[in-house]
């Protein structure tokens, strides 16, 4: 495939400050991070505020993600971040955006939440460290390794499998935009052995379920024959295939959320032309193995990684429909795809016309989205919403739908708001964010604020795009615009 160019519709501000970007993916089986900087750019021919081109700058060698038996080492995961940052030349409170997610069986471990902690004091304010979430990882996967050519073959729908050490997280999308997602306990690691041979030195709780299905009466310590790895490789891409319309052969176990599609029938007839194959493609450290093998790069030795990775990418490589999809389509940054998908995916750009009464009030991190309104919404639905952002621990924001095209609705709305915040007394100390599609910042909090002589904390920051999600970072103000997070898909 031709390499996909990014839009060049794109007309950069004058800017004293480019935004910094980070993006850190700690996995089953191995972490990654991506480093680049994005001026605010404008487009020429929506008008909108976006991030410019990116220059991605230091993008380190993935590394094995360090456990102590089961759990996360935390000296060596603060090791780690210290290097990174070191190497990159950031500090914590440099960073504008991005996020920090941890995946898979690092997830599950028992000192996850310690984990978290740390990254968050690394990393600063500015973004945040989320624990397993089925939504976020298959969509920051797509976007990491499809979303540039989606989007150049936008007729063309596309599956991308990220199959890394405990997950295979799988996103249908077409021309850039996500619409269905799914997550299976797949991987490679959940049978782990010792390097160079198939004595199995540990077996997590999906890997014990694996061998039972499989009919493999085995356990720590015993050697899997050419027979055991057959039995799961089989499996597993049995279980891919079940997932685009093949048999049912995958137990409840194996999903996190369900995902199930008709490879043929997930099309789009042009009139003139026949109907679209789904294209297929792979991402994460298993993926990145199909790709090294399917252009002769690839010369590792039998578990060289101590787990099955190099059985399951030779696998998928001999299936022969996969066979054909790994030939004709060629994902980008594979095996760091959520990394990158944190780093370059997970942000927008407000307007230029938010509304905000002092720029001291940003940045703000972790500030859940409690609904989305239709522009007309009722008085009585807003005033019980912003009843629970008076309930919050930080305050709230509310995303409010397309349609607020008027004066006349921007007005209703603004008293709407004013009415319901002076009923539930909402404190200052607890912002409510309403997120609009539409340029209409500035006229709808004045409105909402009675004009500025309101008691609470009122902010509007708009021209952005609806997208699901349960938590948001709004970065600190700069050239008039912020920068927007999106986490908990």
């Amino acid at each position: 495939m031709p390499l996909v160019e990014y839009p060049k519709s794109l007309m950069a501000l004058n800017s004293n400050k480019l935004l910094n970007l980070v993006g850190l993916d700690f996995g089953s089986t191995t972490s990654s991070a991506v480093f680049a900087r994005a001026a605010i750019v404008k487009d020429c021919i929506t008008g909108r505020m976006e991030l410019g081109l990116p220059e991605i700058f230091f993008k380190p060698d993935p590394i094995f993600t360090p456990f102590s038996n089961t759990q996360i080492d935390l000296d060596a995961l603060k090791a780690t971040l210290d290097l990174w940052f070191s190497k990159a030349g950031f500090e914590a409170s440099e960073v504008d955006a991005g996020g920090a997610i941890i995946t898979g069986l690092a997830s599950a471990s028992a000192n996850v939440e310690e984990a978290k902690v740390l990254i968050r004091q690394k990393i600063g304010k500015a973004i945040i460290a989320t624990a397993s979430d089925p939504y976020l990882e298959s969509w920051l996967a797509f976007m990491g390794s499809c979303q540039r050519s989606s989007v150049a073959f936008p007729d063309q729908p596309m599956i991308n499998f990220d199959i890394g050490g405990g997950t295979t997280n799988i996103a249908l999308g077409k021309n850039g935009f996500v619409s269905k997602v799914g997550c299976l306990w797949m991987g490679a690691r959940h049978v782990q052995v010792q390097a160079g041979s198939y004595v199995i030195s540990a077996l997590s709780p999906y890997g014990h379920l694996l061998l039972d299905h499989c009919a493999i009466r085995k356990d720590c310590g015993d050697l899997l024959n050419k027979s055991d790895v057959n039995k799961i490789m089989e499996f597993y891409v049995a279980l891919l295939h079940e997932m685009i319309g093949g048999q049912k052969v995958g137990p409840a176990w194996c999903r996190e959320r369900d995902f199930e599609v008709d490879l043929n029938g997930n099309v789009d007839r042009d009139r003139n032309s026949e109907q679209k194959k789904t294209a297929i493609m792979f991402s994460g450290g298993v993926g990145e193995l199909i790709y090294q093998f399917a252009t002769n790069k690839g010369h590792l030795s039998t578990t060289a990684f101590g787990d099955l990775g190099i059985d399951l990418a030779l696998a998928i490589m001999e299936d022969p429909l996969f066979r054909e999809h790994i030939e004709a389509w060629r994902p980008e940054n594979m095996g760091r795809a959520t990394a990158f998908g944190l780093a370059l995916h997970n942000t927008s750009i407000s307007g230029v016309t938010i509304y905000l009464s002092n720029d001291s009030l940003l940045p703000l991190t972790d500030m859940p989205i409690l609904a989305e309104v239709p522009a007309n919404v009722s008085l009585d639905e807003l005033t019980s919403i912003l009843a629970q952002v008076a309930r919050s621990s930080h305050g709230a924001c509310i995303r409010i739908e397309a349609g607020l095209t008027t004066a006349v609705l921007v007005r209703e709305l603004g008293a709407k708001i004013a009415q319901a915040v002076f009923e539930v007394r909402l404190p200052r100390s607890k912002p409510v964010i309403f997120l609009v599609v539409e340029n209409m910042g500035k006229a709808l909090g004045s409105y909402a604020s009675n004009w500025g002589r309101g008691e609470s904390t009122i902010i509007i920051i708009d021209e952005l795009e609806s997208r699901r999600a349960s938590f948001l970072n709004i970065g600190a103000v700069h050239q008039g615009v912020v920068s927007v997070s999106y986490f908990g898909m």
